[in-house]
């Protein structure tokens, strides 16, 4: 009995620990020295 607590319990912490990190927001900054209209800029 006390291994299928164990299991769930860390079953329990798999699937929070997922939906926190699915929830999450990133924000991505990128910087460069050439204009935005420069060929290496422009697929950005």
């Amino acid at each position: 009995m006390k291994h299928f607590a164990k299991i769930c319990l860390t079953a329990a912490v798999l699937v929070v620990s997922g939906s926190v990190a699915l929830a999450a927001d990133y924000t991505l900054t990128i910087s460069s020295w050439a204009p935005p209209t420069h060929g290496m800029n422009a697929k950005m």
